[in-house]
């Protein structure tokens, strides 16, 4: 690769009610929310494939849909009903029931998407091709939010992308042998984003530890007004919706995963109760994500799991990190504390919104303009990034241009006859202020601009 070093040094100017009984599964208690009233945003519609994109799509609801399993919780046939699943990085802390307080399990809540696949809601041709790229620029979180003290939380929300075979990013392991028929016949691979922190004691801080230009962390800061407690109707649910602080550009044929986990302000003690449906009395905030949960067939073993939750064409799937499973039933050395895997039973309700990828990103650059100009790399970034642009053919002429958000110029080079290849380059920003800065590459009177922040 051919780089090119810039060194800058330039000063810019600058109520809805739940009811719970007790389902175990797997020894693991769970709260089944029989949902009063609750009108889910309806997602996906039959079309042909878009030349725009605007959809809100919730991955393993809308599987349900199209393969037309029962969403009720009927005590027949093949149903799901919605779950409250209790959320904390410490498993020292509980939630509490008319039948007692447990142990909370879960670290980590979400959901893997495939927009490739047919499965999705009523789709009759996949959203995107395995050759189109597309962007993500909000999410939203189905939840629970309880706030009994001053103490500020905050849901730390991770997106990560990548194809299947990107070692770094995805985990892949085929015919895991907790999976036996009939789960091995039509889900062979388990695949999940890489975490780190996972340790079989209590403080566990899970995260993701995919490498930067592959994942974006948005923290968001639960208030008074995110919180679905009423003297008078108890615990509900709230949409909660999620800007990104800029639209993601996801590269084609990606998956995406977004998972979340509810962070804690101020000081609690082991056996505190972050979340109460009956018993005890809460002491300190918690937060449950909402999600779909196989009803029937009961699970009772591996053999009463079937596809309800997992996309059998695609990557669309639940995932989660449950403290359960994966410290206790099979220990601190398993895969298990590297990945957080797809999940045959518990599947969050996470919604994403996807657009059409800017004019020119990805493979469509190559094929309409001969040129492609990547997103820097890190983005957000501090002081340095890289810039990675690449050209198919020959050209008589390229010029790089950073300008600020007023259209100041920061920056430029020309150059006459380059040749084709990839080039990268390095930008240092040390004394320039923080903020929203572009950059543009113009190849042979054919531009293309992108946007990137720069943190202090």
């Amino acid at each position: 690769m051919k780089r090119v070093y810039l060194l800058i040094s330039v000063l810019a100017i600058g109520g809805t009610t739940i009811a719970q009984t007790i389902l175990n599964t797997n020894g693991d208690a769970a709260e089944k929310g029989i949902m009063t009233g609750v009108k889910l945003p309806v997602t996906g519609s039959s079309h042909e494939p878009k030349s725009t994109l605007d959809e809100w799509i919730e991955p393993v609801g809308d599987i349900m849909r199209t393969m037309g399993i029962n969403e009720t919780g009927q005590a027949t046939g093949q149903s799901q009903s919605m779950f409250l699943k209790h959320i904390f990085q410490d498993s020292t802390v509980t939630y509490s029931t008319g039948s007692g307080t447990h142990a909370i399990n879960y670290s980590l809540l979400g959901s893997v998407l495939d927009p490739k696949s047919s499965k999705l809601q009523s789709s009759l041709q996949p959203y995107v091709t395995a050759t189109q790229p597309y962007s993500i620029d909000s999410i939203r979180l189905l939840g629970s939010y309880v706030k009994v003290t001053p103490a500020i939380d905050t849901l730390y929300t991770w997106l990560v992308w990548g194809d299947t075979t990107n070692s770094s990013v995805a985990f892949t392991k085929v015919n895991h042998t907790n999976f036996v028929a009939p789960v091995n016949g039509w889900r062979i691979e388990v695949i999940g984003p890489k975490v780190t922190g996972a340790v079989a004691g209590p403080g566990n801080v899970i995260k993701s530890s995919v490498p930067s230009s592959n994942r974006i962390l948005i923290k968001y800061v639960l208030t008074s007004a995110d919180s679905t407690f009423t003297t008078s109707a108890g615990a509900g649910l709230k949409m909660i919706n999620i800007p990104l602080p800029y639209s993601l550009n996801i590269p084609a044929n990606n998956i995406v995963s977004c998972y979340y986990a509810f962070i804690p302000g101020g000081a609690y003690a082991a056996g505190a109760v972050s979340f109460s449906t009956g018993g005890a009395t809460q002491t300190i905030n918690g937060f449950c994500g909402l999600g779909w949960q196989q009803t029937s067939p009961v699970v009772t073993s591996l053999a009463s799991y079937t596809n309800e939750q997992v996309d059998p064409d695609g990557w669309n799937m639940g995932i989660d990190y449950s403290k359960y499973q994966r410290h206790i039933k099979y220990g601190a050395t398993s895969f298990w504390n590297t990945v957080a895997p797809g999940d045959q039973l518990v599947a969050p309700i996470i919604y994403y919104h996807i657009t059409n990828a800017p004019i020119g990103f990805g493979i469509t650059e190559l094929e309409n303009t001969n040129f492609s100009l990547s997103q820097n790399n890190p983005n957000p970034f501090i002081n340095t990034t890289t810039i990675n642009y690449e050209l198919k053919t020959s050209v008589k002429s390229i010029q790089f241009q950073i300008t600020d958000i007023a259209g100041a110029k920061i920056y430029e080079k020309t150059q006459a006859n380059a040749s084709a290849g990839k080039y990268a380059v390095e930008f240092n920003s040390q004394s320039l202020a923080a903020g929203i800065y572009f950059y543009s590459l113009t190849v042979d009177g054919n531009k293309i601009t992108r946007k990137m922040i720069m943190e202090k």
